[in-house]
């Protein structure tokens, strides 16, 4: 419901700017934010949860951080009505947009077919936080909103990463809606375990009660890429340089790790993030085992799970011929350097190529890739 102007014209106020390029429809407009609100309560009644209104948004709530705060601070403040021009207001894509042909009762009623708010999820949840426990704060208050029609994916990609500058976009927010990520997070589901794809992801909503466990999706990646991927190195020192060249693979054909993640659903990724997760939820767990109280365990779960992974047998029988080998090149290490008068740290070993190095070396193990 695209409000009218308050600008007195000769003739009848206008609401909405709108224009098309190609085959991309735009309106611009003035939406009161009681009317955003009934948005969501509308996405409530129809799906029975108020996030799919946000599925091609890169990330989830944020909840209260230093942004959120500010937006909340001035919604509360008595100068709210200026909420326009201190926030940057939302982006909506639609399937279909029907422009009104005149004002209706003050309000120009835009018709849309599956709105999506793609940027200003947070300014969107933090108004409908607001909304539920005193809507009257919300009197006088309004979003800017800039909707768009198109059905184009690379276009829909491409407005959401412009639009979403206040909060930075990383590459975990830049690979969460990609095909092979929504596929894993139903297979993880069907395993009654949360995947959580999106910064801010939560299970709030119905799915909760039927989950045992969540794990963050970048958490899952890291660990795939230091076992089938067999770099645990590389897990150890960046998951930002991981989760880049996964988003990477996504989009260029060329890339060695294309027919991966492609969004292919015949994909043998999905089995191995699987995989990979069960190897971690095992090597974690294990810190917790008083059997093993080498304090190397603490910096060394990528390697360990690299090196069942290799190992290809029992976990439990793994883990302790892996665990014990460890400690005899931790111990050997540590001599070495003391014989050079350098002070040796587990942290930099397990991040160094040479760890993998002297675990194959000790274990017999043949590494694929390079």
């Amino acid at each position: 419901m695209a409000d009218r102007s308050n600008i007195s014209l000769k003739k009848d106020p206008q609401s909405i700017i709108s224009f098309q390029i190609q085959n991309i429809k735009a309106v611009n407009f003035r939406l009161s934010a009681l009317n955003l609100c009934k948005l969501l309560d509308n996405e409530k009644n129809v799906n029975k949860r108020v996030d799919t209104v946000f599925n091609e948004n890169v990330r989830g709530y944020l909840r209260y951080n230093k942004t959120n705060k500010n937006i909340l601070s001035t919604l509360e403040s008595d100068y709210s009505e200026y909420f326009p021009f201190l926030n940057n207001g939302i982006t909506i894509i639609a399937d279909q947009v029907k422009l009104p042909q005149e004002m209706q009762a003050g309000y120009y009623p835009i018709e849309t077919v599956n709105p999506v708010i793609v940027n200003g999820l947070q300014t969107t949840s933090v108004i409908y936080d607001v909304y539920q426990k005193d809507p009257s704060k919300l009197d006088g208050v309004y979003v800017l909103a800039r909707l768009y029609e198109t059905n184009d994916k690379e276009i829909v990609d491409k407005i959401t990463d412009a639009t979403n500058t206040q909060s930075p976009i990383n590459f975990r927010d830049k690979i969460s809606n990609r095909n092979f990520n929504i596929y894993a997070k139903t297979i993880f589901e069907s395993n009654e375990i949360g995947y959580l794809i999106k910064r801010g992801d939560t299970f709030e909503n119905h799915l909760s009660q039927m989950l045992k466990e969540s794990v963050h999706s970048d958490t899952v990646l890291k660990f795939w890429y230091a076992t089938f991927n067999e770099h645990p190195e590389v897990a150890k020192n960046s998951k930002s340089t991981i989760l880049e060249e996964i988003y990477e693979a996504t989009a260029d054909k060329n890339h060695k790790l294309h027919h991966l993640f492609s969004g292919e659903k015949d994909s043998p990724i999905y089995q191995q993030l699987m995989e990979a997760y069960k190897i971690y939820k095992f090597v974690i767990d294990k810190r917790n085992s008083a059997k093993y109280n080498n304090d190397l365990i603490l910096y060394a779960d990528e390697l360990i799970s690299y090196g069942i992974y290799k190992l290809n047998d029992d976990y439990e029988k793994s883990y302790q011929k892996i665990y014990d080998t460890l400690i005899k090149l931790t111990e050997k290490e540590k001599k070495l350097f003391t014989e050079k008068g350098i002070t040796y740290s587990h942290n930099s070993y397990f991040k160094s190529g040479k760890s993998k190095y002297d675990l194959n070396n000790e274990l017999g193990i043949i590494e694929v890739h390079s």
